[in-house]
């Protein structure tokens, strides 16, 4: 009897050694976040850096 072969897993981008690449989105057009973040992904960005900011610690820019 033949078993299913098994289903591939997708790759934990955190187990590699390579360099990941997270830019930042502090700098986009919130007006066009959509876009924005469109063009990261096709650029090849493997996460999206989110800037949280509290206006105490750090001054509010966005």
């Amino acid at each position: 009897m033949r078993s299913a072969p098994l289903p591939a897993m997708t790759p934990n981008p955190l187990n590699s050694t390579s360099p990941l690449i997270a830019p930042s989105i502090l700098s986009a057009d919130f007006a066009h976040l959509a876009n924005e973040i469109s063009g990261v992904d096709r650029g090849g960005a493997d996460f999206l850096h989110l800037d949280v900011m509290d206006g105490h610690f750090v001054p509010n820019i966005s």
